[in-house]
């Protein structure tokens, strides 16, 4: 089906509710979407280590619930509804502008291979059934870092330049990671979001990478995300401008005591390979 034969049969996407529940091993979330007859089911299960300060899951629900609004593109591209309509909680104005303009541009390369010619005021609009506007954490003394690891050299830059209170975030590990200091997380789409009749094109990680990590801080007590983007980046959710609107709204709407930035987005190329190449990994 074309891009309008599908936004004309699937008028809206529904945020319906998420859950966290929490056993000896593991940490599972569930998010829950609807569109049409469709229901999804998004999971993101990570496993217990001691690092966690448990304790400050009690300030939970505007992480969760933030990340649930993200990890909604997933689904949402699936067929580009006029509305997605939200009952697992609400956003206010300000939050709602935020979020257009991070789908708007995170889904750039979707809308070119699917040829959707579209402005970001008319993509869609949200709109609130529940009256549950999530309070942000009131938290503000983190200490230590977490640095997600992807497999590139900048990644590599970033754990020689952090010196200390290190702990690694990985998502989708191909191989359990037995260490204290590293925390995995399993991301799974639901498989009904591989139905033939939908719209085409991935995601990169790094759209959801910014609120999970955020709740990964909280998890862990850690005050400071560390990413490895640099100036070159082109994709929205890894460039400056992105992480300055990042930053503005978790200190607003999530809590103000986690600070997400990259370290070398100041530096040239030939300052990353000289890095990246002097002795030594980074890694503890």
């Amino acid at each position: 089906m074309t891009f309008n034969e599908l936004r004309d049969k699937y008028e809206a996407i529904f945020f319906e509710k998420y859950e966290y529940i929490e056993n000896d091993k593991n940490i599972n979330i569930y998010f829950y979407y609807t569109l049409g007859d469709y229901h999804f089911t998004h999971t993101i299960v990570i496993p217990k280590k001691e690092v966690f300060a448990i304790n400050n899951m009690v300030e939970k629900d505007a992480f969760l619930f933030n990340l649930g609004v993200m990890e909604i593109i997933n689904y949402y591209k699936l067929a580009c509804p006029k509305k997605i309509i939200l009952k697992a909680g609400a956003l206010r104005d300000e939050q709602m502008t935020f979020f257009k303009k991070l789908f708007y541009n995170e889904l750039k390369s979707f809308r070119e291979i699917n040829k959707i010619d579209i402005s970001e005021d008319d993509f869609f609009t949200f709109e609130n059934y529940s009256k549950k506007y999530p309070v942000k954490s009131r938290k503000n003394d983190y200490s230590g870092n977490i640095i997600p690891i992807i497999d590139d050299k900048n990644t590599v830059v970033t754990l020689k330049l952090v010196e200390e209170g290190k702990i690694y975030l990985v998502v989708n590990p191909t191989e359990i990671v037995d260490k204290e200091n590293t925390i995995e997380v399993y991301r799974k789409s639901d498989p009904q979001i591989n139905d033939e009749r939908f719209l085409k094109g991935d995601l990169p990680i790094s759209v959801t990478l910014s609120f999970l990590s955020i709740f990964c801080a909280l998890l862990t007590n850690s005050e400071n995300v560390i990413l490895s983007y640099d100036a070159e980046e082109e994709e929205y959710s890894k460039t400056m401008y992105f992480e300055k609107d990042f930053v503005a709204y978790v200190e607003k709407y999530i809590t103000p005591g986690i600070h997400y930035f990259s370290l070398l987005y100041g530096m040239s190329k030939e300052d990353l390979e000289k890095l990246y190449l002097s002795e030594g990994t980074g890694c503890q």
